[in-house]
């Protein structure tokens, strides 16, 4: 049987395409711009189906036909379908067309973007108004703050919304974003901050998208070489006002390699769209497969951290703040309970405030709970209306005191935003743009206006971003929000700086930005607004940006409680010292014990009752252990059974007291009975003489027993607790059915009249008459 053999050319033969993509569909969006062509290119040549996406068609397609005749790769291999990313729906469609066509996504290139108004932070446009003024004075910006947020971070966001249902295990996802987005940028805040925003949002997706088999990994182009580039840092210089090709040199100092290209020589120079190219053909193959969550840095070595930040570990001690003439602004959405708080930390400290709410309702009742308030003032602060901000600033400015700092809260509350970023519904995703990225700028724009226009303030302007609390969903929005604002008080402080110095601005503005998410304890409140008080009213300047609270305050800083309290203020002033306090179960005796432990002091607290002394001794050491104080038990003593009026029981306690700590430095004779309570004529000699024994006989023999060691030491200190009815000098008060007891505290104040003389500078003596217990005790202590 003869067979017919037909012979086909090689030229007509469909063969399946090798490459390191060979077999993949990929979507690039922004494929018709300089980098999107160049992606789509290297994506052609590696063998992969690629879908280019944009606004325009006819540029798009002119786009593929010219990528197809370059690398010689069939029609069937490039798409173009047609989406304005920043439009959910239109992603939508488009990825519907694309899954018809190809059942399926492989590789997501988010590339696509734009570049933002190019203005410093007080011009930035949030309207058309704006951009119409922009316009009229020159400039050829085209979009608002809200347009490029969403041209630049949420085309990213919708493409992952709606391409993820189309990708299955093994699939890759690569958000373009830019070094900027972790430098300093003049005037380009509108660009960068959004993808900051984007940063956090790829490493929130790596592990939400991880258990369905997606990685996602972020790609950080340096300055690309490329005509654009030298137009935008021309731009820069002129804005800065600065010599021409300062901006270059400053990004070139940052850069490790030099390199020659295209036969150049060797020198710092931009890295290439080819390097770009080059690097997402690698996180698009599955020579990547096991990078996800990652950084990729195509910036010739450039040194930017990838995060500035710092982590307290001290508490903040208020003894050193004082904020008497300053103004302070606390910007808050609907969080009345955080910012009420907030501004009464600053207020104790001597502020006037002004608290402005976002939210009309939280306005209303916030007024009712401050109403009255000597140092807070509430007001509406409505962050989309500038003009209604910009009022409120003025007014407060002239009837009170102009605005020196300003803590910014979040638009909206703690748990507002939650759910999984891959299935945010679209009213979410235009909530979190407007409500947060672009109204926190908005606020940004409106403070950097007023402080440029005051005359020279008490201190340099301080802002803090502030928080909200732990939302218990792992934080997702709340970390998107910290990476923006971080970039966004970076650009901030930048453009203060440089304007500082060519005369535009009085006085530099600096700021920083408290994260609170990170504690969950009952103190996280407490301790944000002392550290905030310290940021707003202090001179001195924090450079890392974002402060982090510690996830246990207690283990970080050795206290529990969050800020020191009025008692603290007086730690360490009686370090090393030890005293006796006799009565020191209760009343002024157990106020002084507290006081003077807090203090830094070791205390032998001595009475009649262990019970009452026991309980004492508790509370003491609870607010040691609270405050950060470590030996505790050993710094508290108590010791039960003693009678004042006992002179072999005041032996006693004076050698218990050497025995535990060695030294007798404070006396403290606080101890004492009521007396008889008869009328004179009527009180029998031994009850007189129980009183006098216990309240004047008791002082003299512990002073007995105490003087030879103090004036050994060299130096010591008796303070007997008197009282009113001893009389003055020249002033005797009748008590007709005390006089037993008038005649004991009279006899301590001679006393110490007669042996204060007799005694000198070695061991001092004071008589303290007692009113209340707390102002007893506090006497006392200002007593040594």
């Amino acid at each position: 049987m003869n067979e017919t053999v037909t012979l086909i050319p090689d030229s007509a033969v469909q063969r399946a395409p090798k490459g390191r993509l060979s077999g993949k569909v990929a979507l690039i969006t922004g494929a018709a711009g300089n980098l999107g062509q160049k992606i789509v290119r290297r994506y052609l040549e590696e063998g992969a189906t690629v879908i280019m996406t944009g606004r325009d068609l006819a540029r798009t397609e002119a786009a593929r036909a010219a990528a197809l005749a370059d690398t010689g790769a069939p029609d069937a291999r490039a798409m173009v379908v047609v989406m304005d990313g920043a439009d959910a729906d239109s992603v939508r469609a488009g990825i519907a067309e694309v899954v018809k066509v190809h059942g399926r996504i492989d590789v997501l290139v988010n590339n696509a973007g734009s570049a933002g108004p190019k203005q410093p932070l007080e011009n930035l446009p949030l309207s058309r108004q704006d951009l119409a003024v922009l316009r009229d004075a020159g400039s050829n910006d085209t979009e608002t703050v809200g347009d490029a947020a969403r041209n630049i971070m949420v085309v990213a966001w919708n493409l992952v919304r709606a391409a993820a249902d189309a990708m299955g295990s093994g699939g890759s996802i690569i958000n373009v974003s830019t070094i900027f987005s972790r430098t300093d940028y003049y005037a380009r805040a509108a660009y960068t901050v959004p993808k900051a925003a984007l940063n956090s949002l790829s490493r929130k997706m790596a592990w939400e998208l991880g258990t369905r088999g997606i990685r996602v990994n972020l790609l950080f182009p340096g300055p690309i070489a490329s005509e654009r580039i030298r137009t935008v840092f021309a731009t820069m210089d002129t804005l800065r006002g600065d010599p021409q090709g300062s901006t270059a040199s400053h990004f070139f100092d940052m850069m490790a390699l030099e390199r020659s290209v295209e036969g150049a020589p060797q020198a710092k120079t931009f890295p290439t769209p080819t390097d770009i190219a080059n690097t997402c053909v690698f996180l698009g193959s599955d020579e990547a497969a096991a990078f996800s969550g990652h950084d990729f840095e195509v910036t010739h070595g450039m040194a930017v951290r990838q995060e500035s930040s710092a982590t307290y570990i001290s508490r903040p001690n208020m003894r050193s703040i004082d904020g008497a003439g300053l103004g302070v602004l606390i910007s808050a959405g609907s969080q009345i309970e955080d910012s009420i708080a907030l501004a009464r930390v600053q207020a104790d400290a001597g502020a006037n405030v002004l608290l402005g709410f976002h939210a009309q309702s939280a306005f209303d009742d916030a007024k009712l709970l401050l109403e009255g308030h000597p140092r807070i003032e509430v007001a509406w602060f409505p962050r989309h209306d500038h003009s209604v901000m910009d009022e409120v600033l003025a007014d407060f400015t002239a009837r009170v005191v102009p605005l020196a700092g300003a803590l910014v809260l979040p638009t909206r509350p703690a748990g507002y935003f939650a759910g999984p970023l891959a299935s945010a519904s679209d009213a979410l995703v235009e909530r979190f743009v407007d409500d947060e990225l672009e109204a926190n700028i908005a606020v940004a724009r409106t403070l950097s206006r007023y402080w440029k226009e005051q005359p020279e303030l008490l201190h340099d302007p301080r802002f803090v971003f502030v928080s909200n609390g732990d939302d218990g969903e792992g934080n997702v929005y709340a970390d998107m929000l910290r990476a923006a604002q971080e970039e966004l008080i970076r650009i901030w402080r930048d453009e203060s700086i440089v304007d500082v110095g060519h005369g535009k601005r009085r006085q530099p503005e600096w700021g920083n930005q408290i994260i609170r998410y990170t504690n969950a304890e009952s103190e996280s409140l407490s301790f944000a607004a002392g550290q905030a008080a310290r940021i707003v009213l202090k001179e001195r300047r924090i450079d890392s940006i974002n402060l982090y609270l510690p996830a246990s305050i207690e283990q970080a800083t050795g206290a529990k409680r969050a800020m020191a309290g009025a008692a603290e203020n007086i730690t360490g002033l009686h370090l090393g010292k030890v005293a006796l306090i006799t009565g020191g179960s209760a009343g002024i005796g157990g106020q002084v014990a507290r006081l003077l432990a807090l203090a830094g002091a070791k205390v032998m607290m001595v009475a009649r009752r262990e019970s009452e002394l026991e309980a004492a001794r508790a509370r003491i050491i609870s607010e040691l252990e609270d405050i950060g104080f470590s030996g505790v038990e050993r710094r508290v003593r108590i010791l039960a059974d003693i009678d004042v009026s006992d002179m072999a029981s005041l032996k006693r306690a004076m050698d218990e007291t050497l025995r535990a700590f060695g030294r007798i430095d404070y006396l403290i004779n606080n101890a004492g009975v009521s007396g008889a309570e008869e009328m004179a004529v009527d009180m029998e000699v031994e009850a007189f003489r129980r009183t006098q024994m216990a309240n004047l006989v008791s002082n003299y023999a512990l002073m007995q027993l105490a003087v030879p060691l103090m004036k050994a030491q060299g130096s010591g200190y008796i303070l007997n607790v008197s009282s009113y009815f001893g009389g003055e000098k020249s002033l005797a008060v009748a008590y007709p059915n005390r006089s037993d007891y008038a005649v004991s505290k009279a006899g301590q104040r001679a006393m110490v009249e007669s042996l204060a003389r007799h005694l000198g500078l070695t061991a001092q003596l004071v008589a303290v008459h007692e009113h209340n217990e707390r102002s007893g005790a506090e006497r006392l202590i200002a007593a040594l």
